[in-house]
């Protein structure tokens, strides 16, 4: 009988003695347990200092969020007259302080806490893609990708030495199918995550996971107690949880998933799910999909544009980059995750003919706006906007400022917000290429 993807994440969680299970207890990363030996003496991550769990938000829908973020408004830096943003008064224009500067943005970007707003940084890039289904070639860069991996799953083999986890693949927990080493990788929306757990919360009790965490910690002190250096002995002791900590197993991941609602795969369960299977350090990326207006042609006075930015429940729109930013501290993790956006396109921002004035947008292959936020970045706007084409898309990028106006060129403002990505964690950047401009804004980070 073949394995089912319940079955797969059981197996990679709970099987081989608890492993996973043994790792979310001890606080321990699974590959040290697994072989200490080779744990202690591996190398092959470049920073670990810099590298950081990502929550990974991609879309093919297109959605409109680069018409309404900090760089599309006139006035700012570089902006110029006649781009279009929804009369509605729930996104009037209000100024935003981002790192000690202001920007103007559409009033829900207000919500997200000032700490994160300091940590968050605005691209305006060109994915050179009108298509839906282009989504893929974008994640590839477009070619700039060895072998053609995912940018995702680039990052998640690249950081997975370094954070431990289980495995080195991102997980999928939204539509879009993610792919590793040319394979597909399985979706595992929220709701199924919830049926995986929920037998495993129920059936542990304080006892158990308290004999799990004693032996397991007995035996790795006496491993280095013959094996390690001291500075790996005290590297050892700083991953492991306290006696504390980990009576919050019970209580936290497994709690979370077991607790989300039957059927739900909303942005707001994504983001639940995905924190928690960062806290039991499944895996380095977790991709989910946070709405922001969808394909949004036919939509007159922008009306569901302007309806998923301001939602306020968390299941869409800005509100559910707050909540996860909430979620996160309240974690404990907003020095360990970084939350990265990139969609297939943006949608068009001027004024000219019907569209967007009484039927909506269209697609816009030269601009759209990937969003980061993390320690790892100085926050602000990245780029900026000119004319184009009759409507307005990304311009040229300084690589010594991050400023509009510069030597990357508009084609390759893809490959400078991944290379800079790569820096930011601790990755190498020139493993990925094809980009005969691009390269790392390494001013832009902290």
């Amino acid at each position: 009988m073949p394995l089912t993807r319940r079955d797969l994440l059981l197996a990679s969680l709970f099987g081989s003695g608890a492993l996973g299970l043994r790792a979310l207890a001890t606080g321990i990363p699974a590959a040290f347990l697994t072989n200490p030996r080779t744990a202690l003496a591996d190398e092959t991550c470049g920073a670990k200092d810099k590298a950081q769990f990502v929550i990974f938000s991609t879309s093919g829908s297109g959605d409109p969020i680069n018409t309404n973020c900090p760089g599309t408004y006139f006035g700012d830096p570089g902006v110029p007259q006649g781009l279009y943003h929804p009369p509605n008064a729930s996104m009037a224009a209000t100024q935003l302080q981002i790192a000690g500067k202001t920007w103007t943005a559409a009033a829900p970007w207000a919500q997200i806490p000032q700490a994160s707003l300091d940590r968050t940084q605005f691209w305006h890039i060109m994915t050179n893609t009108p298509v839906h289904a282009a989504e893929r070639e974008v994640l590839e860069l477009n070619g700039g990708t060895m072998h053609n991996e995912l940018f995702p799953s680039v990052l998640a083999s690249s950081l997975a030495p370094c954070l431990g986890t289980l495995q080195p693949q991102p997980i999928a927990l939204a539509s879009t199918p993610l792919y590793f080493n040319g394979q597909a990788l399985p979706l595992l929306p929220p709701f199924a995550l919830k049926y995986l757990v929920g037998p495993l919360k129920d059936g542990l009790n304080t006892a158990q996971l308290q004999q799990m965490r004693d032996d397991t910690m007995n035996k790795i002190h006496a491993f280095y107690r013959t094996s390690a250096t001291p500075a790996q002995q005290a590297y050892i002791d700083k991953m492991a949880n306290t006696r504390g900590q980990w009576r919050n197993v019970q209580q936290g991941p497994l709690a979370t998933l077991a607790n989300i609602p039957n059927g739900h795969a909303g942005a707001d369960a994504q983001i639940q799910a995905a924190i928690a299977l960062i806290q039991m350090k499944l895996s380095p990326v977790i991709a989910i999909d946070i709405p922001f207006g969808g394909d949004n042609h036919s939509d007159p006075n922008l009306g569901k544009e302007v309806s998923t930015t301001t939602d306020t429940t968390g299941v869409s729109g800005v509100s559910a980059i707050a909540s996860l930013m909430k979620q996160l501290e309240t974690a404990g993790l907003s020095d360990q995750v970084s939350f990265v956006s990139l969609n297939v396109f943006g949608r068009t921002l001027a004024t000219n003919g019907s569209t967007p004035v009484s039927d909506g947008r269209n697609h816009n292959a030269n601009h759209q706006v990937s969003i980061a936020i993390g320690k790892p970045f100085r926050g602000g706007v990245i780029g900026g906007l000119g004319p184009v084409e009759g409507d307005f898309g990304a311009v040229s990028i300084s690589s010594s400022t991050g400023a509009p106006g510069g030597d990357i060129q508009p084609i390759d403002t893809l490959g400078a917000f991944a290379q800079t990505m790569l820096s930011a964690f601790g990755i190498d950047p020139t493993s990925i290429s094809n980009f005969p401009t691009a390269k790392p804004i390494t001013s832009v980070l902290a």
